[in-house]
């Protein structure tokens, strides 16, 4: 009986280490989790593009193998989010992050929110102080890079603030095409389980019209929107926890926009009261 009870726990001592090796499920996807040492599929670089003024624009750019991708910060229902940590020299300050527009993905195991190919973000920067003599910035991703499995990955990678615009390099057509655009506030009312939003009039396309939520709103999936001429409604499921400020993200076709819900200005067309939850 010892012997027996000596072998149960040994089984159960190595079981975290069983389901690392063989992969476990998470979100609806197989991740195998490894070292993080090299990058397996995806590979980072950092490299300036502007200064005007006390504003220093950086871009970070993953270029993820052919066949696999990366997630949004909000992976969806399925996948693992992408997050950055930036490490600055002292006197400067991370002003703002301009994120890709994700591919709004309905598959049978999910709504996905992907991110392939060459994936561009912009770091833009501020100095608040007397400029260090260290001018490397650092960026270090964490991700899940996914094809039939999403595989945990991570890497840091670094560059040098340039001193002036001759140093910067302008971002292509083609990866500034992949960027979300900023609409700023965002009119919206909250009226029992329905969203509506006033649409920005840049939002023309009579493509299929999505809302992205960031992570943390209790809204993993991409809402698709029922478009009404200047506005747009969704049905919220339960749980979900939009308030005022929630960063979101309207997604058609290739394009986006980023906005923040602005729950307390007026939202013309979307009628009946204000759900001030």
């Amino acid at each position: 009986m010892r012997r027996s009870a000596r072998a149960v726990r040994a089984l159960l001592a190595a079981a975290p280490s069983l389901a690392v090796a063989q992969g476990v499920v998470a979100q609806g996807v197989v991740a195998q989790v490894r070292p993080a040492v090299a990058p397996l599929h995806a590979r980072a670089t950092l490299t300036p593009v502007s200064v005007t003024g006390a504003r220093v624009t950086m871009l970070l750019t993953l270029t993820i193998d052919p066949g696999w991708h990366v997630s949004w910060r909000n992976p969806g229902d399925t996948g693992l989010p992408t997050r950055l940590g930036v490490s600055l020299p002292a006197g400067m300050r991370l002003v703002r992050e301009v994120w890709p527009v994700p591919v709004v993905a309905r598959t049978p195991v999910g709504t996905q929110h992907t991110l392939e190919g060459e994936v561009p973000w912009l770091l833009e920067l501020a100095s608040v102080g007397a400029p260090s003599a260290d001018r490397l910035i650092g960026v270090t991703l964490r991700y899940g890079v996914c094809r039939e499995v999403c595989i945990p990955e991570q890497q840091s990678v670094q560059g040098a603030l340039p001193s002036s615009s001759a140093e910067g390099t302008p971002i292509g057509t083609a990866l500034l095409s992949r960027l979300a655009s900023d609409a700023g506030p965002l009119p919206a009312r909250l009226t029992g389980g329905m969203l509506c939003v006033r649409l920005p009039a840049r939002v023309t396309a009579e493509s299929p019209l999505e809302l992205v939520a960031d992570s943390g709103s209790g809204v993993s999936a991409a809402l698709r929107l029922a478009r009404r001429g200047s506005v747009a409604t969704a049905r919220l499921s339960a749980g979900s926890r939009l308030r005022q400020g929630t960063a979101v993200l309207l997604v058609h076709g290739a394009s986006g926009h980023a906005a923040t819900l602005d729950l307390q200005a007026p939202a013309t067309g979307c009628g009946g009261r204000r759900d001030r939850r």
